[in-house]
């Protein structure tokens, strides 16, 4: 079984022209080995592992030095960055989802984070059914989107995604369950990864954010998703 967590980085028009829905699909047997990579950087970097709001990886305030990283040197908090990153490079298992769509090029009045999942539920069970697996979804809390994703999830394992293509689904098990950021590293993970998707195609950034492209695309794997879709298509 995959353990597939789930971040967004949510479309601003004129700000952020898309809205991308990523994941990090673990298989099981790698959880406890990230887990305690992911301990120790903490207890290195805030001098403790404990989870809470004050020890959380947030890819935006960890680049901006937002919240928890208020005043912390930018040097630091980029090389914090990387070695999160480096993290994912150690597991080559790793299955990587990237989901982007761009709402201003939508020709039907259909809800684009709607449609994100959709997608993202189809690629996930794909990736599974070719690997002879099942996935299990996990993602951050958003009071506002709970119900739509369980609902939707389970309409879709009863009776197939929308349009005229639409995929029946049978490698998913139980709901997609929902939690705090604060509260999962691997959540956390899921977040860094999918802040630095939405870095690339981006121009004219300045030092940390350019770096951190650079050395995704020159040192990482991150950049070659196992599934993806982008919507609509060119």
């Amino acid at each position: 079984m995959y353990l597939t967590y789930i971040d967004e980085v949510k479309y601003q028009k004129d700000k952020e022209p898309f809205y991308w829905l990523c994941g990090l699909a673990f298989p099981e047997e790698s959880i406890k080995f990230v887990e305690n990579c992911l301990s120790e950087i903490a207890q290195e970097y805030f001098g403790s592992a404990i989870l809470s709001n004050d020890t959380e990886f947030h890819a935006k305030d960890i680049v901006h030095g937002k919240a928890t990283y208020k005043g912390h040197d930018l040097n630091k908090r980029f090389d914090l960055y990387i070695s999160l990153l480096e993290v994912l490079e150690q597991c080559p298992e790793l299955k990587k989802i990237e989901i982007r769509i761009e709402p201003e090029k939508m020709v039907a009045n259909k809800d684009h984070q709607d449609m994100a999942f959709m997608f993202f539920v189809e690629k996930v069970n794909s990736l599974m059914k070719a690997m002879k697996s099942t996935a299990l979804l996990i993602t951050d809390h958003d009071k506002d989107m709970v119900n739509s994703n369980v609902t939707s999830l389970s309409t879709y394992k009863e009776k197939g995604t929308k349009y005229q293509f639409g995929s029946e689904i049978n490698c998913i098990v139980d709901t997609i369950h929902h939690t705090h950021s604060h509260h999962s590293r691997l959540i956390q993970m899921a977040d860094i990864y999918t802040y630095t998707m939405a870095l690339q195609p981006k121009q004219g950034m300045k030092y940390p954010r350019e770096d951190i492209i650079q050395y995704t695309r020159d040192k990482t794997n991150l950049c070659n998703a196992s599934k993806y879709k982008y919507w609509p298509t060119e």
